[in-house]
């Protein structure tokens, strides 16, 4: 039987936290799922609009990589301010020896 006393939760709880901000945020940038769940460019993410907007015209590299630079400005800023929990995922995984 599995013990659901509150020193289990308060114990496993904390070791949740960079478990789950890891996979929220690797769901949200499925490539190739984008293109089966969306009928309309308008909806895609940003990834995938890059893409796109790479294939409508293939020769302007400096409007790609602009837009590209402001698409990873947000994930930047979310990596700083969530860094602590990042690192502290980081060394639960870590082995020592």
């Amino acid at each position: 039987m599995v013990d659901q006393s509150p020193n289990h939760f308060c114990a496993s709880l904390p070791l949740q936290h960079p478990g789950a901000a890891n996979g929220a945020s690797t769901r949200k940038s499925s490539f190739l799922w984008v293109p089966i769940a969306t009928n309309s460019v308008e909806m895609r993410n940003i990834q995938a609009g890059l893409s796109y907007f790479q294939e409508l015209y293939p020769m302007r590299y400096s409007d790609i990589m602009a837009a590209s630079t402001l698409a990873a400005i947000p994930m930047i800023i979310v990596f700083f301010s969530f860094q602590k929990y990042f690192l502290k995922g980081i060394m639960v995984g870590a082995l020592k020896g």
